[in-house]
């Protein structure tokens, strides 16, 4: 995205041999979109290079640029049959509602918030099993007691249960199989 849209070709075209390699390899491929990025420059954002990066970036999220990179990224995946867990349109319309992308931020330019970091895992787990789980229903793991790492087993431990108990969707990778790792 930093290269704006002269390098909107580039990133389509690498995204693609990605794509192509991962199926070539018999990989089960999920696309993932990331959050958007800071709409404006935060005062609470880090000095030198941060905040020149920070700018940069918002007037990439405000012109259209990042959107153009997904809109580009979409078709790219569906093009192969790899499905997409779109996180970048879903940020999008909290945006739209109102929601303050920037305060957000970790950094206050493209990283999530650690309370955010559930939402990619809401939005992956409803993707996959999109034929059993309401779209409505929260994540099962987003329990107050837990570490993140052991709710996020517990989350792809339910995933994989519910998904395989029933679902003719995409199946979570083997590499999970045993809750390590994930």
């Amino acid at each position: 995205v930093h290269a704006g849209r002269l390098g909107l070709k580039l990133y389509t075209d690498a995204l693609g041999a990605i794509f192509d390699r991962l199926q070539g390899a018999g990989i089960e491929t999920v696309f993932m979109t990331p959050n958007m990025m800071n709409t404006y420059l935060s005062p609470k954002t880090a000095g030198g290079v941060i905040r020149i990066i920070a700018r940069r970036a918002a007037r990439f999220q405000n012109d259209g640029t990042m959107d153009a990179y997904m809109d580009a990224a979409r078709p790219a995946a569906a093009a192969r049959g790899i499905p997409v867990c779109d996180c970048y349109a879903r940020w999008q319309a909290m945006y739209a509602a109102g929601f303050d992308v920037t305060d957000h931020l970790a950094n206050y330019v493209n990283h999530p918030a650690r309370e955010l970091h559930q939402l990619f895992a809401d939005e992956l787990y409803r993707m996959l099993c999109a034929d059993i789980v309401p779209a409505d229903e929260p994540c099962r793991a987003n329990r107050r007691n837990r570490s993140p790492n052991t709710a996020s087993r517990s989350m792809w431990r339910t995933m994989r249960t519910r998904c395989r108990a029933g679902s003719t969707g995409p199946q979570v990778m083997s590499s999970c199989s045993t809750g390590e790792g994930c």
